[in-house]
């Protein structure tokens, strides 16, 4: 291990007092979320340096910028492996304390602010680039201007700068959402349009199944799609294991669609992309999931908002799936039965899902291969039993607590496998805190599922 502050390196400092670190998953974007490296936060505790060069450079800074000194102090892991990470952090000198000259005590905060986790709901104007031809519920076409998802997301992270960059490997092999706004359609014009990666979300996951993670700098968007592909060993060592039911990814109601659908009403009963409702087998609760795009896929919403004298859908996000624009094809990818179906991965641990109503036609059924899905043959009112897929989710989450040294916390990889009664266990972290004891021996902390 190195350690630096700034880019000087040091020594390992004196101490630590009751620094915790953490790295966790997001509750709303679900991907592994945090401060820098390995998603990694820090709060609570001082950091003691005594070494000569450390304390110098420090009192230099303190002395040249007063209370606008920043100074960051990093621990460098420089094995070979790739799951090696980094852990970065901000010198507070809020408390700043010195004693006889030659040690200085400080407080540390987690490195934020102008990086992509302080700007997930600020707004930014995306330039169209691409065309699409659609086609109205009288079958004449139009063509519109918009952009596909992957160029939104790259313009969004190329403006929030910093040097943060994007990856999907999602996106790569299959780039077939399209999205312009109600005012490019309705006058077949080229103009930006504002976007979010909140607003992204909040549209694209009903639909998708995403999600958000942050590792440094990069920022990735996949579809939810598998539990563990690596772990950490770790052997023994516990205290104690509890294992309880997984509790909040258990449902017993779940709506999913789109927030607005209906266009004229004399075409609403036609609207195939609009709401369906399901319970599950999970009687045991009353949780409700609500999965209703903020996005626009009805054809009949499309046309309503080319009417000369309608302007409510001027700001509105529409999407497209590219291939399924003509009468009889049309956006067939974002039915809400075909949304659901790519939810099943992690709904079905509540159990069967029994459909229970809908709105607009729920009786439309389709038959086809999907570019990205591969074969599908649903019907919008069916129900969805006995999924032999993998789940993304256990139905038990496990907490225990062991052991551990800082570059074991670095090395630490998304999923953990342990023993428990004797089985072996593989689980996705949940919440990993690691924690520097006074007495020298450090412990972490681990909810897993």
């Amino acid at each position: 291990m190195k350690y630096y502050l700034d880019n000087f390196e040091i020594s390992e400092p004196s101490g630590f007092i009751g620094a915790t670190f953490e790295r966790a998953t997001h509750e709303k974007y679900y991907g592994y979320w945090g401060g820098i490296g390995l998603n990694v936060g820090a709060s609570g505790g001082k950091i003691k340096f005594t070494e000569d060069k450390a304390v110098k450079y420090i009192k230099k800074q303190v002395a040249k910028y007063g209370t606008k000194t920043k100074v960051t102090f990093k621990v460098v892991d420089e094995c070979s492996k790739s799951a090696c990470n980094n852990i970065e952090y901000q010198i507070d000198i809020s408390d700043y304390t010195e004693v006889n000259c030659c040690e200085i005590d400080l407080s540390f905060k987690p490195v934020e602010g102008q990086d992509i986790r302080a700007k997930m709901e600020t707004k930014y104007e995306v330039i169209p680039t691409e065309s699409l031809t659609i086609q109205k519920i009288d079958n004449s076409n139009i063509t519109i201007k918009g952009i596909y998802l992957k160029d939104a997301y790259q313009q969004i992270i190329a403006k929030i700068g910093n040097g943060s960059t994007f990856k999907s490997n999602w996106l790569n092999s299959c780039n077939n959402i399209f999205l312009s706004n109600g005012e490019n359609i309705k006058n077949q014009i080229n103009k930006p349009f504002t976007l979010s990666l909140d607003m992204l979300f909040d549209g694209i996951n009903p639909s998708e199944n995403i999600e958000y993670s942050i590792i440094d700098n990069e920022f990735r968007v996949e579809r939810k799609f598998k539990r563990c592909d690596s772990y950490t060993t770790i052997k023994g060592g516990f205290e104690s294991v509890s294992k309880t039911i997984n509790s909040n990814m258990l449902y017993n109601n779940i709506s999913i669609g789109y927030k607005e659908w209906k266009g004229e009403p004399a075409f609403d009963l036609q609207a195939y992309n609009s709401v369906r409702n399901y319970t599950t087998g999970y009687i045991q609760g009353s949780k409700k999931l609500d999965l209703l795009s903020e996005f626009i896929t009805s054809q009949q919403v499309v046309d309503k908002s080319l009417n000369s004298n309608e302007t409510s859908f001027n700001e509105k996000i529409f999407m497209f799936w590219k291939g399924e624009t003509t009468n009889g094809n049309y956006n067939k990818h974002f039915t809400p039965a075909r949304m659901l179906e790519r939810h099943l991965n992690y709904l079905s641990l509540s159990g069967d899902i029994a459909y229970t109503s809908g709105e607009g036609n729920v009786t439309y059924s389709h038959t086809d291969n999907d570019v990205c899905d591969g074969p599908f043959d649903i019907i919008e009112n069916q129900s969805f039993n006995n999924y032999t897929g993998e789940l993304i989710e256990s139905l038990f989450t496990y907490e225990f607590e062991t052991v551990f040294t800082i570059e074991q916390f670095c090395r630490l990889k998304k999923c953990v496998r342990f023993e428990y009664c004797g089985e072996m266990i593989i689980a996705k972290i949940k919440k990993a805190m690691f924690k520097i004891g006074d007495n020298g021996i450090n412990t972490i902390s681990i909810v897993c599922g």
